[in-house]
């Protein structure tokens, strides 16, 4: 399978990536991927193509989460933005992240390896990247709303319009939209969730089912704030990571009244 996904990846850099500016998203190369291998169109598959092509991004510290460790011949990828990258270059970029280049590490020593990445950044607060706020959100929907569920397939949930980052459903059934953002948000945002919730209540609710949204980052900024102040079915959370006896912590504050921030 890796080599298949491998040589997908290099299709794509052929064609698509022409020159050292030329940038891509998770969607283009989900598009990619899904228009040339009949086989990975379910939408279970989204989430495997994102990861295969993460673990080929070598600035990207999760790549060796799961087994096999990333080789030289993964170092394909540079991320520039959370949903921004162009083919790396070697010449240009930092050495590639690897836990392993020769061998194999214990399991043991990859999660030392993980625990240690996110006691360094929870003294900022904040995971080190997005997908980790996604994948805690993922495991403990309720830690951010008591009844939240995830919906079928809900991580990385490809509508037609982009991929939603958590599609989950409430203690009422209805669907809740998240949006993710590992530090802070522009009021863009406001834009990108109007745009998931319109398709979801047009294609997957039923008779009286509603759709809300939320937008969580470590810091949300005050024109997105305003952006979606008259809307009642957006709320904003902020989220703040700590270590407390070796344990990772995670809370979430829900951001309703900007003058008493």
């Amino acid at each position: 399978m890796s080599n298949t996904y491998l040589s997908h990846f290099q299709s794509f850099i052929d064609t698509k990536l022409t020159s050292s500016e030329s940038t891509f998203t998770k969607e283009d190369m989900v598009d990619w991927v899904q228009r040339r291998d009949s086989r990975r169109k379910r939408p279970e598959h989204t989430r495997n193509i994102i990861e295969h092509l993460l673990k080929r991004v070598t600035n990207y510290e999760l790549r060796d989460d799961n087994d096999p460790p990333s080789r030289a011949h993964d170092d394909l990828f540079f991320m520039l933005e959370p949903n921004r990258f162009r083919q790396y270059l070697p010449e240009k970029d930092p050495p590639p992240f690897h836990l392993a280049v020769i061998g194999e590490i214990s399991q043991g020593r990859r999660d030392a390896l993980k625990v240690e990445r996110i006691r360094q950044h929870a003294s900022e607060g904040r995971f080190s990247y997005e997908q980790e706020l996604q994948f805690y959100l993922k495991e403990n929907p309720e830690r951010l709303e008591q009844g939240l569920i995830l919906y079928p397939n809900g991580m990385e949930y490809r509508l037609p319009v982009g991929l939603i980052d958590l599609l989950c459903k409430d203690r009422d059934e209805n669907f809740v939209v998240l949006e993710l953002k590992v530090a802070g948000t522009s009021y863009q945002v406001s834009g990108q969730l109007q745009c998931y919730m319109g398709w979801i209540t047009s294609n997957l609710t039923s008779a009286g089912q509603k759709v809300r949204g939320i937008i969580v980052a470590q810091s949300i900024s005050e024109k997105l704030f305003w952006a979606t102040r008259r809307d009642i079915d957006v709320e904003l959370y902020e989220y703040k990571v700590s270590m407390n006896d070796g344990e990772l912590s995670v809370s979430f504050t829900k951001i309703s009244d900007w003058k008493h921030r």
